[in-house]
């Protein structure tokens, strides 16, 4: 695994952050579904209804094809999302999700790519229906407490993330996000270095993703 990769995805971490940043420091900002009512992003007027929830077609197929057709454009999507085409990986990962509407990596990545976009309200919807799904969702927590810490100063996501324990490249991609984010607040120099080796360790694991 090369230096530059590395580089790239730690990052990658600080991209998330400037891009918020601005965002909710612009008065004409339109983030999305949220920017008339930027409030705790967990209320239930802040998350999105589902789209169907039998499938593309009206659930007239078994659970075994929606699944598959679920992974095949979520798969599909994060490739578009490795290329950075976040428009046209969103519109796969709607399609996931109309398949599987528990599908909770689809819901974060489709959340990544409107951060990408800088529809930051709308990310949120999409964070908080992973976290619906799952409370210990690393990545949704990692992410959905980035922008909630810009909004309110709220840094309980971000701690909550850092309390769980990882299981893959995407939970240590974004363990070392919200380490990173809450040392850059806390200007806690162990804590960075621990972010690093997170996001080090995700690179090992096979996990890449950039925003720049």
């Amino acid at each position: 695994m090369g230096f530059f990769a590395f580089i790239g995805i730690v990052v990658c971490a600080f991209i998330v952050v400037q891009i918020i940043k601005p965002f909710f420091n612009s008065p004409n900002n339109t983030g999305g579904s949220n920017s008339s009512n930027p409030n705790r992003p967990d209320s239930p007027s802040t998350v999105s209804s589902p789209i169907v929830p039998t499938g593309v077609d009206g659930g007239r197929r078994g659970a075994g094809y929606y699944q598959q057709q679920a992974e095949d454009y979520y798969h599909r999507g994060f490739r578009k999302v490795q290329q950075q085409n976040f428009q046209a990986a969103i519109n796969d990962f709607n399609i996931a999700i109309q398949n599987n509407m528990q599908y909770e990596n689809a819901y974060i990545m489709r959340g990544f790519c409107k951060v990408g976009l800088r529809e930051v309200y709308s990310a949120v919807d999409d964070f908080t229906m992973a976290i619906r799904i799952n409370q210990n969702s690393l990545p949704a927590l990692a992410l959905r407490g980035l922008i909630v810490s810009e909004t309110e100063g709220d840094r309980a996501d971000l701690i909550s993330a850092c309390e769980i324990n990882p299981k893959n490249g995407m939970d240590y991609w974004a363990l070392g996000t919200a380490k990173i984010a809450l040392a850059e607040v806390s200007e806690n120099g162990n804590l960075f270095e621990s972010g690093m080796s997170d996001q080090l360790k995700a690179i090992e694991l096979g996990f890449r993703i950039r925003l720049n």
